[in-house]
């Protein structure tokens, strides 16, 4: 009677023969048909897919069933190219059932980790691991973690990025911006370069500081100005130079100031290849030792006067003095015994007219 019922039983339900309606484990021996590109899954091309051998209750290869080829394996989420996805490696276990009972519609259902070596996980941490070294982690505390020795590439429209602190650290660090650039500091911004800091502008470059602007180097400091250069200081100019300044200027050089002095511990020189005028009120000349001019010609005076003239003019008279004085007579008498010392004095006026005269423009 009892085999009359299994018979009964079994033929209604022949998966029970099989037992197709139990859950058995397999291990992935390849995969099937590795996607290059997104592609459709369906029934008779399951694309994310492996190839198993059925394992026996004691774990090993079941000899009398066949190699089961394009299994489907289990996706974490529902939807057109949308999921987490990842092919188990060859010798992992997996659960296979058959759907309906039916030996032709066999999938895997559970990916298993047994045999495997699984990463380090604490009670409250979540892993998502490929290897020890290509990881992401989320801990119990809420930290995250995500770390590879490859490439990591973020496309988006717009990023943004909220923290209340934060630290970057790059052996090579390059940005490019197609557009504008804003950065907003609340607080103090240190750059620092133990190379070469450059700043390059196709356009304009401003530096302001609504408080104080400080420019130092301990070498040289050099600038190069194509075309003009403008500076506009509303309080004091200080300059203090340690060594010696020249400065070279091709075309003219004008300098307006209320007043203006000019100390010099050496020696000063100035040279003027053309001419050079100084125009004043009032000048003074003071000298310690000696006052010294020279010139082919030299002009004293203004407004038609010529100290020189003067000078050249007033000797001209002596000479003219002491010449009448040597040749005049009284009558009754000749001409006086003096007359040659007033020759004389004559000659030598004579001889001081014509050294001022050569002097004279």
């Amino acid at each position: 009677m009892d085999e009359e019922i299994k018979k009964i039983v079994l033929r209604m339900f022949p998966e029970l023969s099989g037992n197709l309606h139990l859950p058995r484990l397999a291990k992935v021996v390849a995969i099937s048909d590795p996607l290059q590109k997104p592609e459709l899954c369906d029934r008779f091309r399951p694309r994310y897919a492996v190839d198993v051998r059925v394992l026996s209750p004691q774990g090993e290869e079941d000899p009398e069933l066949p190699l089961y080829r394009c299994l489907p394996l289990p996706a974490s989420y529902g939807g057109i190219e949308r999921g987490q996805y990842g092919f188990p490696e060859p010798g992992t276990i997996v659960e296979v059932a058959f759907a309906y009972g039916l030996p032709d519609q066999p999938f895997i259902r559970t990916v298993l980790g047994q045999g495997l070596g699984a990463p380090g996980v604490q009670p409250g941490d979540l892993v998502w691991q490929q290897s020890e070294a290509v990881r992401q982690r989320v801990s119990a505390k809420g930290d995250w973690l995500r770390e590879t020795h490859g490439d990591i590439t973020d496309t988006s429209a717009r990023r943004r990025v909220d923290a209340l602190d934060n630290q970057e650290r790059y052996q090579d660090s390059q940005i490019e911006v197609s557009e504008h650039s804003v950065e907003q500091v609340g607080g103090v911004k240190t750059v620092e370069a133990l190379g070469a800091l450059k700043l390059l502008t196709g356009g304009h470059a401003n530096l302001s500081a609504a408080d104080n602007l400080n420019l130092t180097t301990a070498a040289d400091l050099n600038q190069a100005v194509a075309r003009d250069r403008h500076a506009s200081i509303q309080g004091d100019d200080s300059a203090t130079v340690g060594g010696s300044r020249s400065a070279t200027i091709s075309g003219n050089d004008t300098q307006t100031s209320a007043s203006k002095t000019i100390t010099v511990k050496g020696s000063h020189t100035d040279i003027a290849s053309a001419a050079r005028k100084i125009q004043a009120q009032i000048i003074e000349l003071k000298a310690s030792a000696a006052v010294t001019i020279q010139a082919p010609a030299i002009a004293i005076g203004g407004g038609g006067v010529d100290v020189l003239q003067v000078i050249a003019d007033l000797i001209g008279v002596v000479q003219e003095l002491a010449a009448t004085a040597a040749s005049h007579t009284h009558g009754g008498s000749g001409t006086p015994s003096s007359s040659g010392s007033h020759s004389s004095q004559a000659s030598r006026a004579e001889g001081l007219k014509g050294q001022i005269s050569s002097i004279m423009p």
